[in-house]
């Protein structure tokens, strides 16, 4: 029943040296333009012992300092929360994860997909590959003059999405491969609209954030969030996205676009609630979000042992495909098994979970520790392989998990 609170590094069996080399590090990393904006927090059996913030809000020179409260946008760390509403669902027997995804999305016509399951969106294992989904999207979007309208209470971005991503061939069949796919999470948050008799963002709202208060947190962005959220450069990745679907990810076009695979903003300690929820159990104090069958399945990993775990990306126009390792929850990457370079860090322990997004936002538990981590930050560059975005989120999960005392 752990809840999160302000503490002392003593207080929650943390080495104060080295909890103090984080904060050092952290500092460093804004100092030497690894990002220009970063918040970390880091807490232990619900005692926050870290939480700081570096560098500025936007990019412009007269720019403010960036706040423990900056809001950021999530990216990819979003599909955690729509995999907790979809295992809602589930529980309230409105939703079958072992379903044909078909009984709820009759229009999805491609071969193959009458075999794709609510569980293969979840874990990526649908047989569809992101890239493909993307390339058929631009294409049809050129070859066609109108688009169908939205169903009743649909975003026009998300309907569109949907509709032009609905014939893509798979490039495996289902549960063969786990390819890592927005479409996947695109149709899980509409899933919810479908299923739920309400949008995802009015139904995370009623069924997670304000349970949990997490009160810096939406899928669309309220103007009076605005003013706190942090900007990047143009230049910056996930600055913008490739095609006429995704708005630049400070725009707002993005922060009204409700989608199930990239659409959240929040803020450090409210991805900290979120993190001790799941970490206890599916509880946060006297409030039961999930299920513990439901956190369980989420936390364990899905995907058949052999499967390739992969995204594919272009890169100045070649297709390249980068291994994962490990496998895939539902809406959460396992430790155990996983050498993804640069992100998950070496020393968690193997039962840890969390989720990377676009951009630079990153949270990640460790059951056995009793730890729950942030890292929230703006990435300004890629590696020189055009695909790993050069930041820190490894380094500060060994530097936090080297801290603890007992």
């Amino acid at each position: 029943m752990t809840t999160l609170r302000a503490g002392t590094p003593e207080e929650a069996g943390m080495l104060p040296d080295r909890v103090d080399r984080v904060k050092a590090l952290a500092e460093g990393w804004v100092a030497d333009g690894v990002t220009p904006s970063l918040v970390v927090l880091a807490a232990r059996r619900g005692v926050i012992f870290l939480h700081e913030a570096y560098g500025v809000l936007t990019p412009e020179e007269d720019s403010p300092p960036l706040m423990l409260d900056t809001v950021f946008p999530l990216s990819s760390v979003t599909k955690p929360f729509t995999a907790a509403c979809v295992m809602m669902l589930a529980e309230d027997g409105l939703a079958g994860l072992v379903r044909p995804i078909r009984d709820y999305f009759p229009e999805i016509s491609a071969e193959g997909t009458e075999e794709i399951l609510v569980h293969h969106l979840l874990t990526h294992l649908s047989g569809w590959d992101g890239l493909d989904v993307a390339v058929e999207m631009q294409r049809r979007r050129k070859a066609e003059d109108e688009l169908p309208p939205p169903a009743p209470g649909q975003h026009p971005d998300v309907a569109a999405g949907i509709h032009l991503g609905s014939a893509t061939p798979l490039a495996c069949p289902p549960g063969e491969a786990m390819q890592y796919c927005n479409y996947n999470y695109a149709l899980l948050g509409d899933l919810i609209r479908r299923v739920g008799g309400t949008s995802i963002e009015h139904f995370a709202e009623e069924r997670i954030f304000e349970p949990l208060d997490m009160h810096d947190s939406s899928y669309v962005l309220p103007p009076e969030h605005r003013e706190r959220k942090v900007l990047r450069a143009e230049d910056a990745p996930s600055a913008a996205f490739a095609g006429r679907l995704m708005a630049g990810i400070d725009s707002e076009r993005f922060e009204g676009q409700p989608s199930g695979a990239s659409g959240m903003h929040s803020s450090a300690h409210d991805l900290a609630v979120f993190a001790q929820m799941l970490m206890n159990g599916g509880t946060y104090g006297d409030r039961r979000i999930l299920s513990g069958a439901s956190v369980e399945a989420m936390r364990r990993n899905q995907v058949p042992q052999g499967a390739p775990v992969q995204r594919s990306v272009l890169v100045d126009g070649q297709r390249l495909t980068r291994d994962f390792g490990g496998g895939y929850g539902y809406g959460l990457f396992p430790f155990l098994g996983s050498v993804t370079p640069y992100i998950n860090g070496g020393l968690a322990s193997p039962s840890s979970f969390g989720h990377v997004g676009a951009g630079g936002s990153y949270f990640w538990a460790d059951p056995e520790r009793e730890l729950v981590g942030v890292y929230l930050s703006v990435v300004p560059r890629f590696l020189d392989d055009g695909i790993t975005p050069d930041w820190r989120s490894d380094l500060f999960v060994d530097a936090v998990t080297a801290a603890v005392a007992d």
